[in-house]
């Protein structure tokens, strides 16, 4: 009876090592929906320059640069820390406008004088030629202006620096422009040219 009972507990035996080999050769693979420490749950990853990232765990992401994130793990808890730095080059450009007076009366215009980026005064064409009673021609073809008063004629070309005075060529400092719809010449360059003499007071802007 004793060798019987002795048999049956060395085949248990037997048995349960076997059990305890099999078990400890198991491997455990990888945990679904889990990156990273099985039981954290949770990476950290940091995403730099333009990248785009895949993202299907729960993830805390760091961006900076421009970056694409595709999240399609919906029951995550996704969490980004977005830290971009935004500059501004934008300009503004304030004009500085003016008084323009002819034989002590105020210029009529829909458009006020202004001080361009050359420092010049420039006035409306059409005003001009209103004011100072020339007659005026304008070539959309070629953006040539021609003002004549009395035996003097004026030809400038849009962009140029250069202009003509009874067909001799003088040269000014700045050029006419088209802004806004409406033609800008520079003062002081077109009325010497039709004979016309030109006074700036620097107090008030006239």
């Amino acid at each position: 009876m004793k060798k019987r009972v002795l048999s049956v507990l060395l085949a248990l035996a037997l048995v349960l090592s076997f059990a305890v080999m099999a078990c400890a050769e198991e491997t455990i693979g990888p945990v679904p929906g889990v990156t990273g420490d099985i039981g954290a749950g949770t990476t950290n990853t940091t995403i730099n320059n333009d990248t785009t990232t895949d993202n299907t765990s729960n993830t805390n992401i760091n961006i900076s640069g421009n970056t694409t994130i595709t999240n399609s793990n919906i029951g995550s808890n996704n969490q980004v820390n977005q830290q971009n730095t935004v500059t501004n080059t934008n300009t503004v450009t304030v004009k500085k406008y003016v008084m323009v007076n002819i034989d002590g009366v105020p210029l009529e215009a829909d458009v006020k004088p202004f001080i361009n980026q050359d420092n010049r005064t420039v006035l409306p064409l059409r005003a001009i030629a209103e004011a100072f009673g020339a007659e005026l021609r304008w070539d959309p073809a070629t953006q040539t202006v021609l003002l004549t008063l009395g035996d003097r004629s004026v030809r400038l070309k849009i962009g140029d620096k250069t202009f003509e005075v009874n067909g001799q060529v003088f040269t000014m400092d700045t050029t006419a422009f088209i802004e806004g719809g409406r033609t800008f010449l520079p003062a002081r360059a077109i009325a010497e040219a039709l004979g016309l003499t030109v006074g700036w007071n620097a107090e008030t802007d006239r």
